[in-house]
């Protein structure tokens, strides 16, 4: 699997395997920025957010 860097300081850049990455928008990039900064987002092995059907029991048909 690539590393993927997230560069903040200065213009912000994406590298995936030493290859920058270009976004369509500012805001993709944004949100990215974001989801890196976030704590619990960087690895996938954190607790998993609940389904919907199971914190609203109503919902269910």
């Amino acid at each position: 699997m690539a590393e993927v860097e997230v560069l903040l300081l200065g213009s912000p850049q994406v590298r995936c395997g030493g290859w920058p990455v270009a976004f369509r928008t500012r805001k993709a990039l944004a949100l990215l920025a974001y989801l890196a900064l976030e704590p619990g987002w960087q690895s996938c092995s954190g607790p998993r957010p609940a389904r919907a059907t199971d914190a609203a029991p109503c919902a269910r048909a």
